[in-house]
Formats: C-alpha cells, structure tokens, sequence
C-alpha cells in the first residue's frame, strides 16, 4: 500500500482557533509531527488517543513479586495480577487450561471462559514476553465480559456461548471414542459444525440448558459489578461490532482457509487486544521510546506483512479512511486530556 501523505485533519483542525501544533507534539511526547501526516501517522494517532481507556495504575512492588514465580504459577498469578489491576472480582475470574490444543502460544476461549496455555508454545518466551501475551488474551477476556453485559445484545449471547460451549463438549465426548477405532477418520470441523446444529435445533437440550444457567449467572455477577452497558452509546456499538465477527469467527474459524488469519488480525476484538498489550508492554518495560512511537511502527511492520494480502490491505485502507473522516473533536477534545 503507497502511504501518501494527508494533511486533512490538521488542515480541519488548523483552522479551529483551540489547536494548537506545539502543544499537539507535546501531547505525543514531542514526536514533532509536521502537518502533513501520513496514513501510517494518523492510524497511530488514533490508537494512541484510544489507548487512553486501556490505562490503568500499575502496582509495581506486585509486578516485582509476581516476577519471582515462574511455570504455572507464574500464570495463575499473572491472572490474579490483572484480575486486581483492571479492578475485576474473583467470581468472574476465568480457568486456565495447561497443553492446550492450540496453534499458538496461548488464547482465549469465551465458550468456556478459559484461557488456554500451549506449554511447548511458551517454554521458550522471556518471563516479560510471557506477561505481555496474557495481556493481550486478558482483553479478549474484558471483551467477552462487555459482550455479556451488553444490553441491545442481551437476548443473543447467552444461547451462543452456551451452544458453542455444549457443542464443544460434544465433541470431545466423540473425539474420546474415536480414539478406540484409531484406523477412522476423524473429521473435527464437520463434527463440531453437526454439534452446533444440533444444539440449535434442539432448544430444550438438558445439557444446553445447564450451560445457559452457567452463562446466565456469570452474567448476573458481571453485571452486579459492572452495570449493563447501555443501549446506543459508543462502548455498546464497539461491543456489538466484536460480538459480530465472533459469530463470522465461529462459521469461519481461524486457520482453516488462507485469509481468514488476516481477517482476525483486522477484527475490532484483535485491535482491542494488540492496543492494550502494547500500552501494558510500554507501562512495565520503561521504553523510552513513546506509545506512539512504537504503535507507529508496529503499524508499520503489520502493512508491510499485509501487503501480499489482498483483504488486509483493503481493510486497512478502509479503516485508515474512516480515521480520515472522523470527527475533529476527537483531536480536540485530545488536546484538552489531562
């Protein structure tokens, strides 16, 4: 993608009598950005503005002892660690499952409110890189709970967490009797696909409704703590936009046709948590570099693997387009943070 540079919003905003360029650089830690920005310059600049409901107060005296644990201990409390960071209760706190079946390191699950440990995947990461990546899957996790508490969504999320998860477990029970007739084949995704129906056919399911139960009372204890989030405000429509893909996720899992990696690592959801690792990454480390920096070149380094894909770039184009059209006062209101 040719990266040609675009003075639209500064132009907009020089206009506006309350900008200020010179303090506009001083926000972003003297960047000394000129007025004519790149598509690269204002993608950063709007993750760097969004970056500010990803802040949170880090306990660096708990940080330093979770840092003398280590294997499963070390996860279990780095759980715990970002559990009482980001001000959740115990009750809505989800398992860990050790040598997951995963092609990565780690991930999160929202079916079964787990999150899921590739113990080979990890043995080599540095004790730092290890608690930046369950950053990253622990705001899967705030996500998941959002997608809960979410009032316009309310009637839907239950029933589809609660099929996947009875899906699931189905097919593990056929998975585990497959194992005795080693010389069948065993075709996972069309088996997990006749789970699913199944279970959406069969509303009245004991063990469905067992797994709704469990979700609705998770929910209940997420929105005692948290309140519903409301219908029509920005966090509801960002919450309905991630829960949507997650249902495209489930048709189209990741990893089972060639673009469908890319289109995850376009999803609001994988914004969400690449944004959030990176501010944890920057809070932790003492980089002097700033957040805005370094999200510029990360950016960066994601187009450049994108530009042999064609549907990332088409989404990346649309998104840095939308970042064009967006609303001066989001700049604005930018300058005024303290």
């Amino acid at each position: 993608m040719r990266l040609e540079p675009c003075n639209t919003i500064i132009n907009n905003l020089v206009k506006n009598k309350s900008f200020n360029l010179k303090n506009f650089n001083r926000k972003i830690q003297n960047q000394n950005l000129s007025k004519k920005l790149t598509y690269i310059d204002i993608m950063a600049l709007h993750q760097y503005i969004d970056s500010k409901r990803m802040m949170a107060n880090i306990d660096m005296n708990a940080l330093q002892k979770l840092y003398k644990n280590q294997g499963r201990d070390f996860i279990s409390k780095a759980v715990s660690f970002f559990m009482n960071t980001y001000k959740y209760p115990s009750v809505l706190k989800p398992c860990i499952c050790y040598n997951a079946k995963i092609n990565a390191p780690m991930a999160f699950s929202p079916a079964n409110n787990a999150l899921c440990i590739n113990e080979n995947e990890i043995a080599d990461l540095e004790i730092e890189e290890l608690l930046v990546g369950l950053r990253h899957e622990f705001k899967h996790f705030e996500n998941f709970v959002n997608i809960l508490r979410c009032a316009k969504l309310r009637l839907q999320v239950v029933k589809f967490y609660a099929t996947q998860s009875a899906a699931e477990d189905k097919l593990n029970e056929l998975y585990r009797e497959h194992k005795s007739k080693p010389n069948e084949k065993f075709e996972a995704l069309d088996k997990y696909w006749d789970c699913l129906n199944y279970y959406n056919e069969h509303p009245d399911d004991e063990k469905l409704k067992e797994k709704i139960k469990i979700f609705e009372k998770y929910r209940q204890a997420a929105v005692k703590k948290f309140g519903w989030i409301k219908f029509d405000t920005e966090e509801s429509m960002r919450v309905e936009k991630i829960f949507i893909e997650q249902k495209k996720q489930v048709l189209n899992p990741v990893g089972l046709e060639k673009h469908s990696f890319w289109r995850y690592q376009a999803s609001y959801d994988e914004y969400d948590a690449f944004l959030a690792q990176k501010v944890f990454e920057n809070q932790i480390t003492g980089n002097k570099d700033c957040l805005f920096s370094i999200l510029k070149k990360s950016n960066q380094n994601l187009l450049n693997a994108a530009t042999t894909n064609t549907i990332l770039c088409k989404k990346l184009t649309k998104e840095l387009k939308q970042a064009l059209k967006s609303d001066d006062e989001l700049l604005i209101s930018f300058l005024n943070y303290d």
